[in-house]
């Protein structure tokens, strides 16, 4: 009997699909969008998160007090790698607010510049690297003579480079000798435009007086490990060192706080899709059974129990909501699809989508309940007379 119901249902389905394929319609749209909003979103970050990723998940930022900068370099570097997960380390500090020296060729306009104090342990974990000219300890230079290194965008600004004749400049007011030209790491574009001193250069004593950093790059995944290690190992009883450390987020948080927005507005628009699907299923079996009521009462009088009458109403309405949820969810996968291959994405969706058809059969069924119960009942006799 059950077998009759359905077929009879789909037949239902089939002969008025002119009133049906506008309710079909709605859920497929609806359906189609929450598809496509939750692939696309989920696709986007996770792109972004793999990107930031790769970029910055094994790099730590270390922050140390101002009075670190009595500590020797090769001192906290022994207290960094007793860490086994660290891979490389030193100091690089870049002040782009505080102290802004004025920076210029004798006899031109100055222009405030970023300073950055680094390491060439430094130098090496920030990827950084000379283009031209040496890296050299204020110690050996010579008395009177300061050197300091320029960020290849700054060098080339100014019109200077390391060759005699061009390698002189003033730093307020002072002269000082550009000794090399650095390019900055990877994506990183702080250094390329700042005036670097060397970690132990005492040319401007007011930049010991900034927090000392340090780049710390570890092994992929280790980052709060070794971030609770560093703060053993620089402990403030061991040395005058207050550390504060700036953990990059992991992959999986990052895409979590990327995509919370848009599951949040995702939620929204199913409840508004299933409010609105319900609403039109509803009205369009309520029709469908106002128009076959004479059709309902010659089965009744033929022996068709209130049983069959309402399973019949149901699954015609549960037809409705799965076909315009399974419509949108290959619509919506092959839509998502489309914008990942043209933005250069992994598509990636998740599996809970899976039961988007199953929650369309859902949505027909609870909405056909009450079409199903006014067929039931209506009178034989009646209709008959």
């Amino acid at each position: 009997m059950l077998r009759n119901n359905l077929h009879y249902a789909l037949l239902a389905v089939v002969r008025r699909w002119r009133r049906n394929l506008l309710t079909v319609l709605a859920m497929l749209a609806g359906t189609t969008t929450i598809i496509m909003l939750v692939g696309v979103s989920e696709s986007s970050a996770l792109n972004t998160s793999s990107q930031l990723a790769s970029y910055d998940s094994t790099r730590l930022g270390v922050r140390l007090q101002p009075q670190t900068w009595d500590i020797p370099e090769d001192e906290l570097l022994w207290r960094v790698n007793q860490v086994p997960e660290v891979k490389a380390a030193g100091t690089v500090t870049i002040d782009t607010q505080t102290t802004r020296p004025q920076v210029n060729r004798p006899g031109y306009e100055g222009q405030q510049t970023p300073l950055a104090i680094v390491s060439e342990a430094g130098l090496k974990a920030r990827g950084a690297h000379i283009v031209e000219g040496h890296f050299s300890e204020p110690a050996r230079e010579r008395p009177g003579e300061p050197t300091v290194y320029l960020g290849v965008a700054l060098a080339k600004e100014l019109g200077v480079s390391t060759e005699p004749g061009r390698n002189m400049i003033e730093v307020n007011g002072m002269r000082a000798y550009v000794l090399g030209i650095i390019r900055d790491g990877g994506k990183n574009a702080a250094l390329s435009s700042a005036l670097i001193l060397p970690s132990t250069s005492t040319f401007l004593p007011q930049a010991h007086t900034l927090q000392r950093g340090m780049d710390v790059i570890v092994n992929p995944g280790s980052a709060d490990t070794v971030a609770e290690q560093l703060k053993q190992v620089l402990d403030p009883q061991r040395a005058p060192v207050d550390t504060n450390i700036e953990i990059p987020p992991s992959p999986v948080t990052l895409r979590a706080s990327l995509t919370k927005d848009s599951r949040a507005l995702t939620t929204i628009i199913l409840v508004v899709l299933i409010a609105s699907t319900s609403f039109g299923i509803v009205m369009t079996m309520q029709i469908s059974v106002w128009e076959r009521r004479r059709e309902i009462g010659i089965n009744r009088a033929l022996g068709l129990g209130r049983r069959d009458v309402a399973v019949s109403f149901l699954a015609e309405a549960a037809l409705l909501g799965a076909l315009g949820a399974l419509g949108g969810f290959i619509l919506g996968i092959l839509g998502s699809w489309v914008v990942c291959l043209l933005n250069g994405w992994a598509l990636s969706l998740p599996p809970l989508i899976l039961g988007i058809p199953f929650l369309g059969l859902g949505v027909g069924i609870v909405a056909g309940a009450l079409p199903a119960y006014a067929a039931t009942k209506v009178q034989p006799l009646e209709l008959l007379q």
